[in-house]
């Protein structure tokens, strides 16, 4: 198989993974929130429904007035991961503060959505797919089992 041949199959692979992610609903995991206590100094812990794994990926959404606001990293960011109880502290920004003060726990959810790991080997496919070679013992190994 050429390397070119190889890159396309690989961006095609990681596609059809990321079609059946997104038709089947799956990649994403959303944690709701059982209780929210307002700490000083613009904190909050919200005591949440189950562990993650995927600190640096986390959203909070907010339902405010029955729109979703998704607060951003400069709105909220998680200062202390608690995976024992489980719960997670947050640090807001006055804005933030103002939305997480006045939500009861059942408008507010935690979300990963780890599907864009697979969009970064796509865009990786795509854009260096002509940088892609063997290395000299893969070389080797590829044409000595070559049938």
């Amino acid at each position: 198989m050429e390397i070119l041949e190889y890159s396309r199959m690989a961006y095609r692979s990681a596609r059809k993974y990321l079609e059946y992610l997104r038709s089947h609903k799956k990649g994403r995991e959303v944690i709701n929130v059982y209780s929210i206590d307002i700490l000083n100094d613009f904190k909050a812990k919200l005591i949440i429904s189950k562990k993650t794994n995927h600190l640096d990926y986390l959203k909070i959404k907010v339902v405010v007035d029955g729109l979703d606001v998704e607060l951003s990293d400069e709105d909220a960011r998680i200062v202390l991961y608690n995976d024992f109880e489980p719960y997670i502290i947050i640090s807001l920004n006055e804005r933030a503060f103002d939305i997480v003060s006045n939500a009861s726990p059942k408008d507010i959810t935690i979300e990963s959505d780890l599907t864009f790991l697979v969009e970064n080997v796509m865009e990786w496919y795509y854009r260096y797919h002509d940088c892609i070679s063997l290395s000299l013992e893969d070389k080797k190994y590829y044409y000595d089992n070559k049938s």
